[in-house]
Parts: C-alpha cells; sequence; structure tokens
C-alpha cells in the first residue's frame, strides 16, 4: 500500500514540475544545457517516436510511464537552485492565471485536433 502512496506523491511532484521547469526555461540564468533537455522531454512526450512503440499492447506505454518523469526528474536537477526558487514563487503568485491558461491551451489543441481529423475524415469518404 505505501508503494502505490509513493508512486501517487511522485506523480504529483511530477505534475507540479512540468509548469517549474517552463519558467525555468525562459530565464537567462537557467544553462543551454539544461533547456535543451527540457526541450527533449517535451520533446519525448509529444513524439510518437518512442523507445518501445506504443502499438504494443503493455510495454509501449509502460516506456512513456517511466521515461518521461525519468526525464523530468533530470531536468529538475540540473536546473540552478536560485532559478528553481525563483521560478516555484512565480507559479505560486500566479497559480490560478497559470492553470486558467493552460486548461484553455489543452482544450484549443483538441478542438484543432479533432477538427483536423474530422476534415480528414470527412474528405476521405465517398458518397
Amino acid at each position: 500500500m505505501s508503494f502505490l502512496l509513493n508512486i501517487r506523491n511522485k506523480f504529483r511532484l511530477l505534475r507540479s514540475d512540468l509548469p517549474v521547469l517552463y519558467l525555468a526555461s525562459k530565464d537567462k540564468r537557467t544553462p543551454i544545457t539544461t533547456k535543451l533537455l527540457i526541450g527533449l522531454t517535451v520533446v519525448y512526450f509529444f513524439s510518437p517516436i518512442d523507445l518501445v512503440p506504443d502499438f504494443i499492447p503493455v510495454l509501449g506505454f509502460v516506456d512513456d510511464l517511466l521515461m518521461v518523469p525519468f526525464l523530468v526528474s533530470m531536468a529538475v536537477k540540473t536546473v540552478p537552485v536560485a532559478v528553481l526558487a525563483d521560478a516555484r514563487a512565480r507559479l505560486n503568485s500566479r497559480k490560478s492565471k497559470m492553470k486558467n491558461g493552460l486548461l484553455i491551451l489543452i482544450i484549443i489543441v483538441i478542438c484543432v485536433v479533432a477538427g483536423y481529423y474530422g476534415y480528414q475524415y470527412y474528405n476521405s469518404t465517398d458518397y
């Protein structure tokens, strides 16, 4: 039972670290290697190319569940302490604004993707 609580806490920490990494990547004091690692994490998360393809029933999703948190934790460890503290402070000061903006962005992305695939499907069917 404690193992599941530990995993749950790690995913909560991961969810709170993603906006912090975004703010840290915009800071001039963040090293270029850390910015590249943050970019690699985002690209790996959204890329259809994985270490194990997603069409393999279980292993395809397990690699995402392991690699993304690993990359996020590595990126957090490479961000300078002062930059990380400033990013967390800025995040706490405007948390509600960012949460609403992120929700709106997710809804817009879902609508655009659904519209694109709907348009492709509509144009590909023969009447």
